[in-house]
């Protein structure tokens, strides 16, 4: 059995759909990279918290590499990912 999609999207067979529906789209209209905020159960705190996971090559050809660190600054409405160059 496979479940109709919106125009563009095909038909995808159930095991693709994701919560019932088909994935979102990976980019936006203006080609911005789309993540969905997840979340993890925090045990000290007996409740859920929001999480963001990043993975792919496209991190790799960025320039961040496994073990590498990263600073993080928070602006308004904004996350902001910067490669620490600790050799300086």
């Amino acid at each position: 059995m496979t479940t109709a999609n919106p125009p563009g999207i095909g038909t995808l067979p159930p095991e693709m759909m994701i919560h019932g529906r088909p994935p979102l789209p990976r980019r936006n209209a203006n080609g911005d990279r789309m993540l969905t905020v997840a979340h993890f159960f925090d045990m000290s705190a007996r409740s859920l918290r929001p999480m963001i996971r990043m993975r792919g090559r496209w991190l790799e050809q960025l320039g961040f590499d496994s073990g590498e660190r990263i600073a993080v600054t928070v602006e308004s409405k904004r996350i902001v990912l910067t490669l620490v160059d600790e050799e300086s």
